[in-house]
């Protein structure tokens, strides 16, 4: 139900902000551009630059605007956004402090079957090449702490772990556009994106590729 409410959305989206410029609606629409499963940034910042001048200082448009900016800012090739946020233990700990030769940004929660079903891969990867420079850092997208720690301890996720404990709007997965998971970031040692949201033998190749040429 879900999924037909936000197609429905999307289908108005098309055409209404061409035709009601001056619409608050327009600048609503046009953010629920985001939500589509292959977001178009170009086609949203087209959108965005047809809405009255008037409307783009409101809350909502500013918004807009730092998602834009975001998402342009998680192409291939750009440093990862920076973030930090508290691990098990409640300590902060942040992305600059856990890289690695190479790093997976892992997005997952206790409560999803497919993160837990992808699990075991990367415990396996992250086993056969940590001593050869892989880090990993899981946020995660849970709610209840005892059930990430819980999580944690039976997949035997032995890595870095951070987490606001807001579900969806869990800040960090909010700055990187995470609409679904799991979701994977790939990093360089300057923290700069190199692939995302491999999974598998797709992971394994390519995080191995990456550290045998190192």
């Amino acid at each position: 139900e879900f999924n037909k409410f936000q197609d429905e959305m999307i289908g108005l989206t098309n055409g209404f902000p061409e035709t009601h410029p001056k619409s608050f609606l327009s600048v609503l629409f046009v953010d629920n551009m985001f939500n589509a499963p292959d977001v178009d940034i170009q086609k949203i910042k087209k959108t965005y630059a047809l809405l009255d001048t008037s409307l783009k200082t409101t809350k909502a448009a500013k918004l807009i605007e730092k998602k834009i900016a975001n998402f342009k800012s998680l192409s291939q090739g750009n440093e990862a956004p920076a973030f930090s946020a508290p691990n098990p233990d409640g300590k902060i700990t942040s992305l600059k402090e856990s890289l690695g030769k190479v790093t997976i940004i892992d997005f997952w929660a206790s409560w999803c079957g497919p993160c837990r079903k992808e699990n075991p891969n990367v415990v396996s990867v992250y086993k056969d090449f940590h001593d050869k420079g892989l880090n990993i850092i899981s946020v995660s997208l849970d709610k209840d702490g005892a059930k990430w720690k819980e999580a944690i301890a039976k997949d035997n996720l032995t890595w870095t772990h951070v987490s606001n404990l807001k579900f969806w709007e869990d800040p960090i997965a909010v700055l990187y556009n995470i609409k679904s998971i799991p979701a994977t970031l790939i990093l360089d040692e300057k923290g700069n994106i190199i692939a995302r949201d491999l999974r598998g033998d797709e992971l394994r190749t390519k995080i191995s590729s990456l550290l045998t040429k190192k």
